[in-house]
């Protein structure tokens, strides 16, 4: 009798097409470990195949296997994205590979992804839903990264089959509401990344690049492994199947003797604690979990907090609805799919102590440095890392938008500029801004700013050498919205501000997109009246008149 785990097993494909994963020493294998991998997947009991036109030419093989056996494994077959996107294509390419595969029907047909979802459905539906009627095949699904997308699959009505990253660190944490939610609506899970493309077997020690801000949490499954008497692959299989709401989880093997040892390690069962031992690993940073993000450099956003303001004092630690503003801001930053790391830059004025404290409870990194020297702040919050792009944004900002931050750290990498910013022109709402700029121009900065605005603000020297001001120390480009939002006022600078964001956030909730805050302010004068009149980046300019009576000393 299989075990539960191995009941669940569905077996990748893509490494009998590609070399695939970063743990991959073996290489493509040929047809013979091919057959060997198969006969040992059917005899375990393993019945379905996860197959895709994008795993090179693991099709063809698997047709070959069912040509050469009586054994017919079940088969989830996807479509490259730029095929066709009518019906009779889908019908067809379906009908071909089924063909191909020697088999009369499909397990499901699963698009690679939620754009692909997005854009081909509505062509293919028709095609798509009479293959399913005449059992052509079981299901249509989707495979999705982020929770936003999985949320969306949900709703969206299209599909009975999701399939979503879960692992040791992408866990129950994270992923665990919309899995009950799925399974309540009656849709098939599916998980995938169970060993996150084999980096939980790399030594800890040896870790390169920004997977270095893995390291701890690497350490700490082996010691859940190891105190529960369990290898890292029998952890990581126990912790999904034990989980009611995963229907399925994809395997992924490049040798027989690979297979054989999951399936080994797969017997037997997983204690409770173990279970929780793996909740309570929590991984803040989305991006660093998305192996397609792993040959990007390193980014890390830095948001500066203080409670010494002295225009209105204590302000991120005011609340709305139970929380800080400073505790909203940095959940909304969490949601982020492209930061790696995330740091509050605090002083060391013993009064932010408690912004400190809020860091620890949420498990957020803090650094306390100058209360004047931001730039100074900023270069020491990061220099260990030393991050290929460095983010800022700052506290007073609560309703900063993370989808916006992710959109600026895409931008900055597609355009390999210095520095990038949505506020050199302001056309996004005051309390959005979004700065992201290279390592190099933030130690530039730190070891040849002299003014006092430029410490104080950390990125003037920056934009000011930058090509978009004539200068040719800096790349730079700024980014615009195709509307002009920037009337809209939603950061925090006066008591007045606090009064239009609590207004906003108890009738819109704290968890919005930056748009329809923006539009609820607009439409709203009893509150836009409150703090329309004050002026964008007062503080700034005050730092500029600072510098004007030095010069005159």
């Amino acid at each position: 009798m299989s075990s539960p785990a191995i009941s669940k097993f569905v077996l990748g494909t893509a490494q009998l097409g590609l070399d695939y994963g970063i743990n991959n020493v073996s290489g493509k294998p040929s047809s013979e470990a091919v057959k060997n991998i198969l006969d040992r997947a059917w005899d375990a009991g393993i019945r379905i195949l996860d197959g895709a036109e994008a795993y090179g030419d693991a099709l063809e093989r698997i047709g070959q296997y069912h040509a050469a056996t009586v054994n017919r494994f079940d088969v989830i077959i996807r479509i490259s994205s730029d095929k066709g996107s009518n019906a009779r294509y889908i019908t067809d390419r379906v009908l071909t590979h089924l063909g191909q595969l020697k088999i009369s029907s499909a397990y499901a047909f699963m698009y690679h992804s939620f754009s692909d979802l997005q854009s081909m459905f509505p062509g293919h539906e028709g095609g798509l839903v009479q293959l399913r009627e005449e059992g052509k095949i079981g299901r249509i699904g989707v495979s999705v990264y982020t929770n936003g997308e999985f949320e969306s699959a949900i709703a969206g009505g299209k599909v009975d089959l999701i399939q979503i990253p879960y692992n040791l660190f992408d866990n129950e944490t994270h992923r665990g509401k919309l899995i009950r939610e799925a399974k309540s609506r009656g849709i098939e899970v599916h998980v995938r990344s169970l060993f996150l493309q084999g980096l939980f077997f790399l030594e800890p020690e040896k870790i390169q690049g920004k997977l270095r801000l893995l390291e701890s949490p690497l350490r700490e499954i082996r010691r859940i492994a190891r105190d529960n008497d369990l290898t890292l692959q029998g952890l990581a299989l126990h912790y999904a199947a034990q989980n009611n709401g995963i229907s399925r989880m994809v395997i992924g093997i490049e040798t027989a003797e690979q297979l054989n040892a999951n399936i080994e390690a797969a017997k037997g069962s997983i204690r409770a604690e173990a279970v929780d031992q793996v909740n309570s690993i929590s991984i803040k940073s989305r991006a660093i979990l998305n192996p397609s993000l792993w040959k990007r450099g390193a980014v890390v956003c830095v948001t500066q907090a203080r409670t010494g303001s002295s225009r209105l004092p204590g302000k991120v630690l005011k609340t709305v609805g139970g929380k800080t503003l400073l505790q909203i801001h940095l959940e909304r930053l969490l949601d982020s799919e492209r930061i790696d790391h995330l740091v509050v830059a605090t002083t060391t004025d013993p009064a932010d102590q408690a912004i400190v404290d809020l860091c620890d409870s949420l498990g957020i990194t803090s650094y306390r440095g100058s209360s004047d020297d931001v730039l100074s702040r900023y270069f020491h919050a990061v220099k260990d890392i030393q991050p290929d792009r460095v983010v800022r944004v700052t506290s007073d900002c609560p309703l900063i938008d993370a989808r916006l931050v992710d959109t600026m750290i895409d931008r900055s990498f597609e355009t390999g500029t210095d520095y990038c910013s949505n506020g050199l022109e302001p056309t996004f709402p005051d309390g959005t801004d979004v700065e992201v700029f290279t390592f190099a121009a933030l130690r530039t900065a730190h070891e040849q700013a002299t003014r006092r605005s430029d410490r104080e603000h950390v990125t003037p020297f920056i934009y000011r050498n930058s090509a978009f001001f004539g200068g040719k120390m800096f790349t730079s480009e700024s980014v615009k919205n195709e509307t002009d939002y920037s009337p809209v006022r939603l950061t925090v600078d006066e008591q007045a501000d606090f009064e239009v964001v609590s207004a906003v956030i108890a009738a819109l909730g704290a968890a919005r997109d930056w748009r329809a805050y923006a539009e609820f302010y607009l439409a709203h004068g009893e509150i836009n009246g409150l703090n329309k009149r004050t002026e964008r980046n007062e503080g700034f300019i005050r730092s500029l008149e600072n510098d004007q009576d030095d010069n005159k000393l």
